[in-house]
């Protein structure tokens, strides 16, 4: 289980909690971003394997994450947020997924989508357009129709299609931030591999809550247009 995290200490000790009562004989590798709070230490203390990305950006954190895991010798790599807006009971369902596409000789990307428990003040509409945006650019891009929740923080994969996923022969982190998911998408489709979305359930926090930012829309489309 792999846990991208910065300045999450109001929600990490929760959200680790439910990732062990979940996945009690997994890895839990946290990588905290050069969190200014107490991420870090309350990570420690839960008994999660932390490591440090100093250099900013959720793709850097999870690049260092999977070269991490892979390094270890895990053989399936599940992403998960660290703000609890993805509970983590319900990505058995993707570990599930993929362990019998595996089964069935088709490695598989399983992505979560999103049941929404929406509230006023936790609906962040440019994410709903940054998800349209770059479901229409990949369509267009690749002639493909791509899943229905492109932004999804929830996905599964085994260790090989990990190993391609995040390949980067000049040895630097193939993914920077918030185009992270947008380019796995964009990445795995062009490699014909097999997409399987599985619901997990979602609850949103609060807009002032969250870190992604308008500006990372053109990221977004970057990464769904260009390979």
């Amino acid at each position: 289980m792999l846990l991208p995290a910065f300045n999450e200490a109001r929600h990490i000790e929760q959200c680790l909690r439910a990732t062990q009562v979940a996945f009690p004989h997994a890895l839990i590798l946290v990588v905290d971003n050069n969190s200014t709070d107490d991420t870090a230490a309350i990570a420690r203390s839960m008994g999660a394997l932390v490591v440090t990305e100093t250099v900013p950006g959720k793709g850097r954190a999870v690049s260092a994450g999977v070269k991490l895991a892979l390094e270890e010798g895990c053989s399936w790599i599940a992403l998960h947020d660290a703000d609890n807006e993805y509970h983590a009971g319900h990505l058995a369902t993707l570990v599930d997924a993929c362990r019998a596409e595996d089964g069935a000789g088709q490695p598989a990307l399983v992505m979560g989508v999103g049941l929404r428990e929406v509230a006023l003040g936790h609906v962040l509409w440019r994410s709903l357009l940054a998800n349209f945006v770059a479901r229409t650019a990949l369509r267009l891009a690749l002639r493909k129709t791509p899943p229905s929740d492109i932004l999804t923080g929830a996905r599964v994969m085994n260790a090989s299609l990990a190993r391609m996923l995040f390949d980067c022969p000049d040895g630097k982190a193939p993914y920077k931030g918030f185009e992270l998911e947008t380019a796995l998408t964009r990445k795995a489709l062009a490699a014909g591999a097999k997409l399987v979305s599985a619901p997990v359930r979602y609850s949103p926090r609060a807009v002032t809550e969250k870190k992604i930012k308008a500006w990372d829309m053109l990221g977004i489309l970057k990464a769904a247009w260009y390979a």
